[in-house]
């Protein structure tokens, strides 16, 4: 008969916990580096581009979560005149014609996003118009 001591006994018990921790552990590394690897289109896809023109700075983006995709933009540097419209469109390649609109006040920050549901197979992108200066796109995003 084999006499064991108290400190072998707990070793021997905790060795199959051990080896659960160990598994885990090494799926959640896998499944980490998956995620990482993981291209941007498949996670969620989308883009700015910066523009203006006429003392005019403006980053225009575009995003897509589930079944929406979210346009929104930044106002940097405003231009001339004081008094102006800033206008946000979202744009099917299939057409260039504005599929949905929305107005803002003239004013510095971000502006957006605003959830939008339309079609899909189609690629889109943000535009972005203010009173004054050339009209600033974001990137295609597929939805």
């Amino acid at each position: 008969m084999t006499t064991r001591t108290r400190s072998t006994r707990n070793a021997m018990r905790s060795k199959p916990r051990r080896i659960a921790v160990a598994a885990a552990s090494s799926l959640i590394l896998t499944a980490g580096a998956a995620i990482a690897g993981a291209t941007p289109a498949a996670a969620v896809d989308g883009g700015c581009y910066r523009g203006g023109n006429n003392g005019w700075n403006i980053l225009a983006c575009i995003s897509t979560a589930g079944q929406y995709m979210f346009p929104d933009f930044y106002v940097d540097a405003k231009g001339s005149p004081a008094l102006c419209t800033i206008s946000m469109y979202v744009q099917p390649q299939t057409t260039f014609v504005e599929r949905w609109v929305k107005n803002y006040p003239c004013t510095l920050g971000h502006h957006g996003p605003q959830g939008v549901n339309l079609p899909v197979g189609v690629k889109y992108r943000t535009v972005v118009r203010a009173t004054g200066s050339e009209p600033v796109f974001s990137k295609w995003v597929w939805r």
